[in-house]
C-alpha cells in the first residue's frame, strides 16, 4: 500500500459526501420556494377570487338630472287636460246629451229648436257665443205650461270661451232686479223678481241657479215660478229652465242637469 493513500481516499469520499448534502439541501431550498410561491400564488388568487365574489358591487352613479318631484318643495305634475274636442265631435255629443219626453213626469210635448244663442235671466240680452259655437236645444212640457223644461247645449270652441261665458252669466245674476214683462199686442204684463240666487251650483265644473217668479200683475192668473240652471262642463255649458206643477223645484233641475252632464263625457 502506498503510504497515505487510504488517507486521501477517506478525505476524497468526505468531501464527496459534504458535497452531496450541500447539493440535496441547495434542492430542499429550491423545493420548498417554489411550494412557498405556489402557496402564495394560490392564496393571493383566493383572495382576489372569493373577495370580488363577496364584496358588494356599489350601484353605477346616476349622471342624469333629478326629476322635479324629487326636488325639495317641487310642485307634483300638472295632471294632463282633456283634449280639445273639435265642432263635429263637440256636436255630436250636444245631440246625444238632450233629454227625452219620458224623463219629465208630466209632460205630452217634446220640441226640437234651434238656438243661436243662450237665453238668459233678469231681462238680460241673450248670450251670443263665439263663431265655432255648437248650440242645440229643445223644450219639453205640456200644453197648459203648468210643467215645462227648456233646454239649450252650448259646445264651445274651447274651455276657457265656455268659462268666459259662465262668467257673464254669473255677472248677470248677481245683479238681478224686478222688472215688468209686457205682452206684444197687448195691455197685460207681468211682475217678474228673482230669488234663491246661488253663484256657486256645485255640478260639473260649476255653475249658477236662481229661481224666477212671474207674477201677474192687471190679470188674474196664478203665479209661476221657475227655476234657471247654468252649468259648465270642459268646453259645455247647460242651460235647463224647469217648472214643476207651476212652481220652481231645484232638487229636480239639479236630477236633469246632471243627466245631461252624463251623457256629454
Amino acid at each position: 500500500a502506498v503510504p497515505g493513500a487510504h488517507s486521501r481516499r477517506r478525505t476524497s469520499r468526505s468531501k464527496s459526501t459534504e458535497g452531496s448534502a450541500k447539493s440535496r439541501r441547495r434542492i430542499r431550498s429550491l423545493v420548498l420556494l417554489v411550494v412557498l410561491l405556489v402557496l402564495a400564488a394560490g392564496g393571493i388568487g383566493a383572495v382576489l377570487l372569493f373577495g370580488r365574489d363577496s364584496t358588494p358591487t356599489a350601484a353605477p352613479a346616476v349622471t342624469g338630472s333629478p326629476s322635479a318631484a324629487s326636488l325639495p318643495g317641487a310642485a307634483a305634475p300638472a295632471a294632463p287636460s282633456s283634449p280639445v274636442l273639435d265642432e263635429q265631435q263637440r256636436r255630436l255629443r250636444a245631440e246625444q246629451s238632450l233629454l227625452q219626453r219620458g224623463e219629465i213626469p208630466g209632460a205630452t210635448e217634446q220640441r226640437p229648436a234651434n238656438p243661436t244663442d243662450v237665453f238668459l235671466p233678469c231681462q238680460a240680452p241673450a248670450l251670443v257665443p263665439p263663431t265655432g259655437t255648437v248650440i242645440v236645444g229643445q223644450t219639453l212640457g205640456n200644453t197648459d205650461f203648468t210643467t215645462y223644461v227648456g233646454q239649450t247645449v252650448a259646445g264651445f270652441p274651447s274651455e276657457q270661451a265656455a268659462t268666459d261665458a259662465l262668467a257673464s252669466i254669473r255677472s248677470v245674476t248677481a245683479s238681478c232686479k224686478p222688472y215688468d214683462f209686457r205682452y206684444v199686442n197687448s195691455d197685460r204684463f207681468d211682475r217678474i223678481t228673482h230669488t234663491d240666487v246661488d253663484p256657486a251650483l256645485a255640478l260639473g265644473d260649476g255653475g249658477v241657479y236662481l229661481a224666477e217668479v212671474v207674477t201677474p200683475g192687471n190679470y188674474n192668473a196664478a203665479p209661476i215660478t221657475y227655476s234657471y240652471g247654468y252649468v259648465q262642463q270642459g268646453q259645455f255649458l247647460v242651460r235647463i229652465t224647469l217648472t214643476n206643477n207651476s212652481a220652481a223645484d231645484r232638487p229636480g233641475l239639479e236630477v236633469l242637469v246632471r243627466r245631461t252632464l252624463d251623457r256629454l263625457r
